[in-house]
């Protein structure tokens, strides 16, 4: 649950998200298939439930 929370007090900061949405869409751009952002974030999340 530590780890939950300081997510959630993270993802709170106005700045903290801007600059994750800015990485994910740096990523993106990068990466060029549609919705690899998406699934590389679901497995992330999925290998730390």
């Amino acid at each position: 649950m530590k780890i939950f929370y300081k997510a959630c007090r993270l993802l709170d900061q106005i700045s903290e998200k801007t600059k994750i949405k800015k990485g994910y869409s740096l990523l993106k751009k990068e990466l060029g298939e549609e919705g690899v952002v998406e699934r590389a974030a679901k497995e992330i999340i999925d290998s730390i439930i």
